[in-house]
């Protein structure tokens, strides 16, 4: 049944001798079919549980003639919303959720909802607080004028909020049954994540030793599985840990932390309140990891690795690749050293966190020790002549460090080495001027130019 066929309908019914009430409910139940069997259709088959939740969010939305949807696990007994957010707004509309945790204590009709599982319908919010009460100004600040929210406790406690409804404002039906749709879609991808992450540990670890990963995001392997950014509810909580762990047992005064984790943003009136609930809901996500003890300790506001736990990190291990490299002598180890360090490590340090000072600084000592173990690899290759090697070294870089002219000076000599003289001027000519003076005269003489 088309848009069409609905409206023809609607001309029907106008017609007979009904009730408003009784010709809403049938427009209703026409809508409701509508879009119950044209959400099937489009579904049926697919397997992406993100875009399945996303549609069904997005087709409760326009059912509802909405402003937004929200969706959010919840923590009761903390009172915060934010474990995992979704929210889909109608365009041209301002998103209310960013990515700070919602504390629930501000939005005392979302946490009755939750707490006593039952479905709330507010058609004007004048009828839940009165206009001169904190909620209520609160609420008509944010924009929200009206609301209808169902919770859900299937094995995350939560709930489905569609705000400011221009149609079928009294009728829970459709969000109830497409929020069971989206809240079952990102269930099992979560299920399916801790799977996937505790099943990749394939070798046996002590108890207490914990590995962790920097390079390209965050990731803490340890016996009981593997946790990365996806376990955490924020950025802010990725951040402290990271800088933690990066500091090892020595830690981090809690002063220095606040610093990293809200730069060019105002910061909490209580400091050390905020960040002893970050680093407490870090420890609450991380407790059935490390369920023989908290693995990030505090002590006199400093906040640090506990001594329980065996801490190895990946900045670690490229930190020891590199002192083996300027301690060994023999050309061919030393080619496979620096060859080891390219390939393990090609991208950034925790990418998404690329705004704090803190972790650009630890990135950029990573790039820099990089680039020298390329530019050493490069060189060693030219003197074996291994200049095969050299490109499929050198080939990928030349677009990760554009800017670099020492890269597109072995880049050429190697596709010299090979005899490819018309694709080592082809890069010569395009190219040329990226290189130092010396450089380019040296490649223009080989090429005989």
């Amino acid at each position: 049944m088309d848009e069409a066929e609905i409206k023809r309908i609607e001309g029907i019914l106008s017609a007979y001798d009904m009730s408003d009430a009784d010709k809403a409910a049938c427009i209703h139940g026409l809508h409701f079919a509508q879009v119950v069997t044209g959400l099937e259709a489009k579904l049926r088959g697919g397997h992406d549980c993100d875009l399945i939740s996303d549609d069904a969010l997005r087709t409760t939305m326009e059912f509802y003639d909405a402003d937004h949807v929200i969706m959010a696990n919840t923590d009761v007994e903390l009172q915060v919303a934010g474990n995992y957010m979704r929210e889909i707004t109608r365009e041209g509309v301002a998103p209310l959720c960013g990515d700070d945790p919602i504390y629930l204590t501000k939005y005392p009709a979302f946490l009755q909802t939750i707490k006593e599982d039952r479905s709330i319908v507010i058609p004007d919010i004048k009828e839940l607080y009165p206009p001169d009460s904190v909620e209520y100004k609160r609420l008509d600040t944010s924009g929200v004028h009206s609301f209808l929210a169902v919770p859900y406790h299937k094995r995350h406690s939560g709930l489905v909020a569609i705000i400011n409804p221009r149609r079928f404002q009294t009728e829970i039906g459709m969000l109830q049954v497409l929020s069971y749709v989206s809240v079952a879609e990102i269930n099992e991808k979560m299920l399916m994540q801790y799977i996937k992450e505790n099943s990749s540990l394939h070798e046996e670890k002590e108890p207490n030793e914990v590995y962790v990963k920097f390079f390209d995001g965050l990731e803490i392997h340890c016996p009981n599985g593997i946790l990365t950014e996806n376990n955490f509810k924020s950025s802010r909580d990725i951040t402290f840990l990271a800088c933690v762990l990066m500091n090892g047992k020595t830690g981090y005064p809690g002063e220095t932390l606040a610093e990293a984790l809200w730069l060019n943003t105002t910061k909490p009136q209580n400091i050390r309140h905020s960040l002893i609930n970050i680093a407490g809901e870090s420890r609450d996500r991380m407790r059935q990891f490390f369920p023989d003890g908290d693995l990030v300790i505090w002590n006199n506001f400093r906040f640090s690795v506990s001594p329980q736990y065996k801490v190895r990190t990946d900045l670690q291990d490229i930190d020891d690749l590199f002192i083996e490299a300027l301690r060994e002598t023999d050309t061919g180890k030393l080619i496979e050293i620096c060859k080891k360090i390219l390939s393990d490590y090609t991208g950034h340090v925790l990418p998404s966190q690329h705004n704090i000072a803190i972790i650009q600084e630890v990135d950029i000592k990573y790039q820099h020790l990089r680039l020298r173990v390329l530019h050493k690899c490069l060189e060693l290759l030219a003197s074996e002549k291994r200049y095969n090697e050299m490109l499929d070294i050198a080939f990928p870089e030349v677009f990760r460090f554009c800017s670099d002219p020492d890269l597109f000076y072995w880049e050429i000599k190697a596709y010299i080495g090979c005899n490819e003289y018309p694709h080592a001027r082809s890069i010569l000519n395009s190219h040329g001027s990226c290189l130092l003076p010396e450089q380019a005269e040296e490649l223009h003489e080989i090429l005989g130019e």
